[in-house]
């Protein structure tokens, strides 16, 4: 299996049935997991975490990464996000040139859980759930592709970069993992 753009190793595990250990780093008011075996293997000045390992484990760790960075609100790093986290196309464009308005505000959402819907190492359908001040639950799907050895997210031609969020009625269905 290829390794990453920063030399995490690749695996052949197609799934996972329980939580991966994880140690977790707030980004901004939101914990996201790290691991040297999975990611992120690269963190810039801005705080933008990338390089992940073309794994299922690396996958989740890419999809809670990026929605820890989604939820800062912090626009150099929304802007990096969108050229090095997202796939060319008509998508990127139409959210790079969003990005330039003003910046979107900040969560304090944590993540609780998830499901992985899909995957195989070129493509990964990871589904979040999350806790939005310990009180309400919801999740986000988000879909990735390995290209230029990183999980990029597949955005629509409308320039969205992370799903609309739905609201759950409990964590049923979904493997319990959190930072926080």
């Amino acid at each position: 299996m290829d390794e990453s753009v920063c030399g995490l190793p690749g695996s052949d595990i197609t799934a996972l049935g329980s939580a991966p250990e994880s140690r977790w780093e707030l980004v901004g008011k939101v914990a996201a997991p790290v691991d040297p075996q999975h990611g992120p293997g690269l963190v810039d000045e801005t705080g933008l975490r990338s390089c992940f390992a073309r794994s299922p484990t690396g996958a989740l760790f890419a999809a809670a990464n990026i929605l820890a960075l989604g939820s800062t609100g912090d626009a150099e790093i929304q802007k990096g996000m969108i050229r090095d986290l997202t796939l060319p196309g008509p998508g990127r464009d139409k959210a790079m040139e969003d990005s330039e308005g003003t910046p979107s505000e900040s969560s304090s959402l944590q993540v609780a859980g998830f499901q992985i819907d899909s995957y195989s190492p070129q493509e990964a359908h990871i589904d979040i759930a999350f806790r939005l001040d310990n009180t309400a639950v919801g999740h986000i799907n988000m879909p990735l592709r390995w290209s230029e050895g990183d999980w990029k997210i597949q955005i629509g031609d409308a320039g969205q970069l992370i799903n609309d969020p739905v609201q759950l009625n409990d964590l049923s269905g979904y493997i319990p993992w959190s930072g926080v």
